[in-house]
């Protein structure tokens, strides 16, 4: 986990490799990568500056699945992550699309994933074609995963008009989402981090 908060997604996926040979050649469970381990490294590469940072996150998520470890939506959301935040190519939207159907087929979506795909939106249409978005911003409402964070990524996504459309006036309500959208949603609050004392 230390070096993915660095930034330095290549030392943190070497010591994942480490563990792979070690757990190969000693059958050591402890040493066994699972999903949490691949998460860290996945959510590495998301957060990184690498050019290249998605197809390394996919080649991850697929390495993944080949070894039978499963995922969560933690590995998933991070694997979105990636691609919502690298350099806009065809490519990567259709590895973006293709990752946030499957998780929607699956009915693991959460309000994480519809606003990381949002934020992609925003990243790979910057002149505003809200078309995806608002597919997108439809399905979190119909599955009720629609968080703050959500709206605030659609506002980044989609034309104004197109915007005011689909949530209406939320001053209305207090800036509150609406109950139907957001009853599904689990807000997780981070926890803090031990501080020694001075």
């Amino acid at each position: 986990d230390a070096w993915s908060q660095v930034g330095q997604p290549e030392r943190a996926h070497a010591l994942l490799n480490e563990m792979l040979e070690q757990y190969e050649r000693t059958r050591n469970e402890q040493l066994k990568p699972n999903v949490i381990t691949y998460s860290t490294v996945i959510h590495a590469y998301a957060v990184s500056k690498l050019p290249d940072k998605a197809v390394k996150a996919q080649a991850l998520f697929r390495d993944m699945m080949a070894r039978k470890i499963k995922t969560n939506t933690i590995t998933t959301n991070a694997l979105l992550n990636a691609c919502a935040t690298s350099e806009p190519s065809k490519e990567v939207f259709q590895m973006l699309k293709g990752v946030y159907q499957a998780i929607v087929r699956a009915n693991q979506a959460d309000h994480f994933t519809f606003g990381t795909v949002l934020k992609a939106c925003t990243n790979f249409f910057p002149n505003g074609d809200g078309s995806f978005a608002t597919q997108v911003f439809e399905e979190a409402c119909r599955r009720g995963q629609v968080s703050a964070g959500v709206v605030h990524q659609l506002r980044h996504a989609v034309p104004s008009d197109v915007y005011f459309d689909l949530v209406g006036d939320l001053s209305e309500t207090g800036g509150e989402v609406p109950d139907e959208w957001r009853r599904n949603v689990r807000e997780f609050r981070r926890r803090k981090r031990f501080r020694a004392p001075n």
